[in-house]
């Protein structure tokens, strides 16, 4: 089995330790593809949109912190990548980051669940 970096696969999570959701659910790939001669693969649970979810607007899907640059991702499944870029845009989730002198990226990703590695992103700075 050839599993590559952001291709989407529907895995087992359980068994589980601590809070974690014990059931089948997408998971997206991030391991690097340079170190697939390896094991084990480094995976991101992907959830459905609940719109209860529309009144957490603290909640930042991932944030990549680097020595010159903030990259601050916001994923979406069933959703466009525009509309991901937006959410971050009105919740200001970019805010924290300003006085650190870095490069603000905003990145909104949307995922297809109908084809593995089906995503489609767009990046803006703040």
């Amino acid at each position: 089995m050839n599993i590559r970096r952001s291709e989407i696969w529907l895995v087992n999570l359980d068994p589980t330790l601590g809070a974690e959701i014990r059931k089948t659910r997408p998971v997206i790939v991030i391991s690097s593809d340079v170190i697939g001669v390896l094991p084990i693969k480094l995976v991101a649970p992907l959830t459905e949109w609940k719109e209860y979810l529309n009144q957490n607007i603290w909640r930042i899907d991932a944030v990549v912190e680097l020595a010159q640059a903030v990259y601050i991702f916001e994923f979406k499944i069933g959703r466009s990548a525009a509309r991901a870029l937006a959410q971050i845009k009105e919740n200001r989730y970019y805010e924290k980051y300003r006085l650190s002198g870095k490069a603000i990226h905003l990145v909104g990703v949307k995922f297809s669940l109908s084809k593995r590695g089906g995503l489609t992103w767009v990046d803006n700075r703040a």
